[in-house]
């Protein structure tokens, strides 16, 4: 899979996962470097600037991780880093999203 579909299918799980009202979400992932352990921590804003925690069902997070280590390994393919983590940021409004990566330092 390439890393834009990828991202739209992450995207796509968060948004079904996400509560009503929300108006953009925040997935906060690490990953072991052995693949075997994710972790999450899923935030929303509202319309009113409320900010709260939201949790996707296992079969989510699941298929999340899956993409996530498939997203790492093609990175590693293409030499472009071994990331530990990252941000991924989504507007519910405009379905647009932004993916920022967490390198070991």
């Amino acid at each position: 899979m390439r890393e834009s579909d990828i991202c739209k299918r992450v995207g796509q799980l968060l948004f079904n996962c996400s509560p009503e009202g929300a108006y953009s979400l925040i997935m906060d992932a690490e990953i072991s470097e052995d693949n075997d352990a994710t972790t999450f921590r899923n935030t929303f804003v509202n319309s009113k600037g409320d900010i709260g925690w939201f949790r996707c069902d296992p079969n989510a997070n699941h298929e999340i991780s899956t993409l996530l280590v498939e997203l790492r390994e093609l990175f590693v393919k293409e030499q472009r880093g071994f990331w530990l983590g990252l941000v991924f940021k989504l507007d519910l409004n405009s379905s647009k999203f932004d993916v920022e990566f967490k390198y070991k330092e």
